[in-house]
């Protein structure tokens, strides 16, 4: 949690209406240096502009260009460095926009104190009092010097955090392009705490982030029998620049990674034990992770490989034919009918209740009452992804996210010129990417199990992007990264000439963090 976050900002709200003029009368001509404004929600990713200005005839401060807030729950910083007496909010979008907080410094850089300041509206007269208004100058010790993705929204946290908050206060959701599940998660420590901060919208996702590390241990383990190549998973992925600057982030593949890597866990077990419970747990986390992102469903394809490899090796199925009459003689013959019945409650009637429930559990922030309502929204949910091209300069072709060939940018902070990007630790990248194709060698020639069951996991997680259209980008990878990850470890398992390499590897790749963690958390 070092440096993830302020556990600081405003917490009370105004919300003006569209058009709608904010004037600030300051009890004396003062030297004002800047103004900061911290916005609440939005519901559009631009929500227009104001002009700030001194009063109704004089040009705006710094520039003749309207400030646009472009996001929820960020600080904007107008420079004015002018005497004043007055300000003026002149709006010139047609939305409705929620304002936080309206800050003023001194030419030191301190802090004017504004809350008796005298503060009207355009449409003050509608109200039977001025106390709503007060709400924009009644924390003004929230209010930085100056914004940094320590106080502020960044990348799709404006709208991750937003529609969090929103579950958070029962409030109808503003992201809706993916399953309710990741931001019902998201919205726990702000509901729990009653505070929206930059702390507690991303709090979840680094919890998750070190669960995640707990669980490949665990996964590592069940594969390989032996604590010390778990432990060696378990290092790489808390070293692994994806997995660190991604569930330090507050959007929600954090928790759709987690409930990926759970559901083959399970899986795994239940194809060496047999037992029905791990079965269900998998199909339990498998619904889980469709019900965050629709992306979840890619692990199904080697979830279900898994599965009817087990009924094989057991016997229950032992024919490839597509000939019916022997399919039906091998089901009469061999007994299965009831594991093809558990097979479709685990994976397809549990996993469509988790994602029902993740709607209409939540009505008020969903908008989803019944079945038709959660049909209707997915159909809109697949248009939207299905017809989304919009070039983005950061995106990746699927194919080059095992490097990490283009990292992506997340932040800039124009104060201290410090930059947050999405970038692989490439002493990791760089060596999974031969360990996979040694493990392919060892899966297919070899019939290794556990090298089966890495690259059956890595292929059903990454190859299905190569079948999508729209724009993909390289956090789209991190469920995936988890089992290149295990295949590096398989190598040191595969082949023991190398093994007294490991701790000299462990030191590469810490060295290759510590390079690149500025670049990771924007110091």
């Amino acid at each position: 949690v070092i440096h993830l976050g302020d556990d600081i900002a405003p917490q009370t709200f105004y919300r003006a209406k569209a058009s709608e003029n904010i004037y600030i009368t300051l009890p004396k001509e003062q030297k004002v240096s800047k103004m900061m404004i911290y916005t609440g929600e939005t519901r559009h990713d631009f929500d227009g502009g104001y002009r700030i200005k001194s009063s109704e005839n004089d040009g705006e401060f710094g520039s003749k260009n309207e400030v646009v807030f472009d996001g929820a729950f960020k600080w904007t910083r107008i420079v004015i460095k002018k005497d004043v007496s007055a300000i003026m909010l002149q709006s010139t979008n047609t939305r409705e926009i929620s304002f936080g907080e309206i800050a003023l410094f001194d030419e030191n850089d301190n802090l004017i104190d504004i809350r008796a300041t005298n503060i009207e509206s355009s449409y003050s007269e509608e109200f039977d009092d001025k106390i709503q208004i007060r709400e924009l100058t009644d924390e003004g010790y929230t209010a930085p010097k100056d914004t940094t993705e320590m106080n502020t929204t960044y990348f799709d946290e404006v709208y991750f955090a937003q529609t969090a908050y929103e579950y958070a206060n029962g409030i109808e959701g503003y992201e809706t392009v993916h399953p309710p599940l990741g931001k019902i998660i998201q919205s726990i420590p702000i509901a729990l705490t009653g505070r929206m901060t930059p702390f507690t919208w991303r709090i979840g996702g680094t919890i998750c982030g070190v669960i995640i590390i707990i669980v490949t241990y665990f996964l590592a383990k069940q594969i390989f029998k032996k604590s010390s190549y778990a432990r060696v998973a378990a290092i790489l992925v808390s070293l692994s620049g994806l997995h660190f600057v991604q569930t330090r982030i507050g959007t929600i593949d954090s928790y759709l990674c987690l409930f990926t890597i759970l559901s083959y866990l399970f899986m795994f077990k239940f194809v060496d034990n047999g037992k029905f419970r791990n079965f269900l747990l998998s199909g339990i986390f498998f619904g889980c992770a469709f019900a965050t992102k629709w992306s979840g469903a890619f692990g199904g394809i080697g979830l279900a490989i898994l599965f009817f490899r087990y009924l094989q090796k057991n016997k229950y199925w032992t024919t490839y034919t597509l000939d019916f009459k022997e399919i039906f003689k091998n089901l009469r013959e061999k007994n299965i009918t009831k594991w093809i019945l558990r097979g479709c409650f685990c994976f397809i009637l549990v996993p469509g209740v988790i994602y029902c429930s993740s709607y209409l559990l939540f009505p008020n922030t969903t908008k989803a009452h019944n079945l038709n309502d959660v049909s209707e929204q997915s159909l809109n949910l697949f248009d939207y992804h299905s017809n989304e091209d919009t070039p983005h300069p950061y995106s990746s072709k699927w194919y080059t996210c095992p490097i990490a060939l283009k990292p992506m940018f997340y932040d800039y902070n124009a104060n201290d010129k410090t930059e947050i990007y999405l970038m692989a630790n490439y002493v990791i990248a760089y060596v999974s990417v031969i360990a996979l194709l040694i493990s392919v060698y060892f899966g297919l020639a070899k019939k290794d199990r556990m090298s089966t069951y890495i690259i059956l996991a890595y292929l059903s997680l990454w190859l299905p992007y190569g079948l999508i259209s729209r724009p993909m980008f390289l956090y789209h990878y991190l469920p995936a990264s988890i089992f290149a990850i295990l295949a590096i470890v398989n190598l040191f398992y595969q082949l023991p000439g190398i093994r007294k390499i490991i701790p000299f590897y462990l030191a590469a790749v810490l060295i290759s963090f510590i390079i690149c963690y500025p670049k990771m958390v924007g110091i």
